[in-house]
């Protein structure tokens, strides 16, 4: 019941996971399945194990080919092996075909991806790859806490190869590790506090709602404030009660449960150490330690736990209430000031770090968009390009009021008030040659409520990339 009420009460469901179909969910399953039939495999027959055999394959392969970093599993099991081993346990867990299933599924993984790769007739070319050291120089970033750095990125793109990368990033990780020394401790607990900080949930590869309501946009504030803390005191809140488990439960590994609880504490700190030793860092990295949490709860066993009463129910029940209503009030002070709230947007794109292509205006010709908004916005902006001379306007379709951009790097922005209604984008170059536009294009996919009209040709799987958004202030 806790587990189900974590999942339906909390932002857990209703955010990320149901908005952006991204490799943190499918990966969750995954692991969930995989750890799950472990316990399970004593008690199977030989068919049922034969088709969860084939599970742990294809379940395996699949997660390592959706996430990388499921590879933790790998050394995850083998010292599991090696300790039940000295405990002269392994031979009665019964692990060493799952364990083995597991194994093979991973390695197949990396044949799959040339065979998927053969089957799209896509070639690798090296010379837009980034190194594996990319990724270890960005996690020792002391300036961005060992988050995913744009900076860092650029560096990499300006360079011609793979080689030459991998060369610069060598000699970035030599630099930061000598000039860090004991810093480096510090900031291996600022990526564990990344790690752990579930707050911003919201926000994860969500770039706002296409055209967002105007009852939330009344209350947005309190609404992400809510979102914010609820699922932060509900993270810390699990996390704390599988520590007090761990602490209180004294651990077998005469039982499967135990044997499999222990893979599981190996397999979360594996996440943990290759993202705060190694790897670089973002908060929804550390989300893998939820379905690794409630695993751990139902293995390690609540003897030792006193019966819960009605009485302290009701209590923790009214503390949880007490403190998310503080938090989401704190959480409202805080950023009532100077808080973006976006009001309509679309802002999903090919990285413009990496060198996304951008398209030709013709001199003379135009596009256009339609937007509606349901609130009013202060700050509006729609992606162009870098160095292009375009004219942009926002065009009120039943008054006619017309909003004139001004260009800043690669994007053209209007800030003042604009009204809640329906607009039109119009871009035109008046120049005497193509100008580069920023659009995005993803066949048989609705990227926008209303389709990009290029010379009166609608597309509706191409969009502009626009943000509308209320800059609330203290007032």
């Amino acid at each position: 019941m806790g587990i189900l009420a974590f999942g339906v009460l909390t932002p857990f469901a209703y955010t990320y996971y149901l908005q952006v179909f991204y490799t943190d969910l499918p990966v969750m399953f995954v692991l969930l399945y995989l750890l799950r039939t472990l316990v399970l495999w004593r008690r199977r027959n030989w068919w049922q194990k034969s088709l969860s055999g084939a599970l742990l394959v294809l379940l395996a392969m699949l997660g390592q080919l959706t996430k990388a970093n499921m590879i933790v599993i790998i050394p995850a099991m083998l010292l599991t092996a090696l300790i039940l081993w000295g405990r002269h346990r392994f031979k009665q867990s019964q692990l060493l075909v799952p364990m083995l299933l597991i194994t093979l599924g991973v390695a197949l993984s990396f044949s799959l991806s040339s065979t998927l790769d053969k089957a799209a007739h896509f070639t690798r070319q090296t010379d837009y790859e980034f190194p594996l050291t990319q990724w270890v120089a960005m996690g020792l970033n002391e300036k961005s806490n060992g988050v995913y750095n744009t900076k860092d990125a650029v560096a990499n793109v300006k360079l011609k190869t793979k080689a030459a990368r991998n060369a610069h990033n060598l000699q970035v990780i030599k630099q930061r590790l000598a000039k860090q020394n004991i810093g480096l401790i510090k900031l291996w607990l600022a990526k564990l506090m990344v790690l752990t900080n579930a707050g911003n949930i919201f926000h994860w590869y969500n770039g706002g709602m296409q055209e967002a309501p105007r009852s939330y946009l009344k209350a947005a504030p309190v609404f992400t404030g809510l979102v914010a803390i609820s699922y932060q005191l509900a993270t810390c809140l699990l996390f704390g009660f599988v520590i007090k488990r761990l602490l209180a439960t004294k651990m077998t590994l005469a039982s499967a449960n135990g044997q499999v609880a222990l893979l599981v504490i190996l397999t979360a700190l594996g996440y943990l150490a290759f993202h705060v030793l190694l790897w670089e860092v973002e908060e929804r990295y550390g989300e893998v330690l939820v379905p690794l949490s409630w695993l751990l709860v139902t293995l390690l066993p609540a003897a030792d736990d006193q019966p819960i009463t009605p009485k302290q129910v009701g209590s923790v029940f009214a503390l949880g209430t007490v403190a998310v209503l503080v938090g989401a009030m704190t959480n409202l002070g805080v950023n009532s000031s100077g808080q973006t709230v976006t009001v309509a947007a679309q802002r999903s794109q090919l990285s413009t770090q990496y060198g996304a292509k951008p398209v030709d205006l013709a001199p003379g010709k135009q596009i256009s968009q339609v937007v509606k908004i349901n609130g009013a916005a202060s700050d509006v902006s729609v992606q162009i390009h870098a160095k292009s001379h375009v004219t942009v306007t926002l065009v009120e379709l039943k008054t006619g009021d017309e909003y004139v951009f001004k260009r800043h790097a690669d994007e053209y922005d209007y800030q003042g008030n604009v009204p809640a209604g329906t607009y039109q984008f119009v871009i035109k170059n008046q120049t005497a040659v193509d100008q580069d536009v920023d659009i995005v294009h993803v066949p048989h996919y609705r990227m926008a409520p209303y389709p990009m009209d290029d010379q009166g040709t609608v597309h509706w799987d191409t969009s502009l990339i626009y943000w509308f958004r209320d800059v609330r202030s203290a007032n």
